[in-house]
């Protein structure tokens, strides 16, 4: 939680005010026990955990069966949104493809992107799960159309 706090403070550029969000609940603490003992559930579960290397300290948190125990914390509708490391042409193999190919195997609408990210200096990739599908943007909407959409969703953005 120091991290956190440190991050809040040095780094507004970078959190842009969510900490501030009245909608967000920081927790600290195993995600997966949470999930698994948790009585509530989800609209929206995004999962900014460090990359999926074998023996790290989120590695239990990118497989089969932890997707599943968070698929089935999500309310009908919902949606789980995780980093999947770089995803560069010369990187994307290191875990995207990996992350991409392991949400499938849970969720039935599975939606692999990647954006620029300055402080990495490279693509980086993320996967987006529905748990509802197939779903499908309208294809030719413009950014006013999307930002407008956006804002009756969720007020305040």
């Amino acid at each position: 939680s120091e991290v956190v706090e440190l991050c809040r403070r040095f780094l507004p550029r970078h959190h842009r005010g969510a900490f501030d969000d009245p909608r967000l609940e920081l927790r600290h603490e195993h995600a997966r026990q949470y999930l698994a003992t948790c009585q509530v559930t989800f609209d929206v579960m995004v999962l900014d955990l460090v990359d999926p290397i074998e023996g790290g300290p989120a590695y239990l948190l990118y497989t089969r069966e932890f997707y599943n125990v968070a698929r089935a914390r999500l309310k009908p509708g919902g949606i789980l949104v995780t980093q999947a490391g770089p995803a560069g042409l010369l990187n994307y193999t290191e875990c995207f493809t990996a992350v991409a190919r392991t949400l499938s195997q849970v969720f039935s609408s599975v939606y692999p992107y990647s954006v620029y990210v300055p402080a990495f200096a490279t693509p980086w990739g993320f996967v987006m799960a529905l748990t509802e599908g197939p779903q499908r943007a309208p294809d030719g909407l413009d950014p006013q159309t999307i930002d407008s959409l956006v804002s009756q969703r969720l007020p305040g953005q």
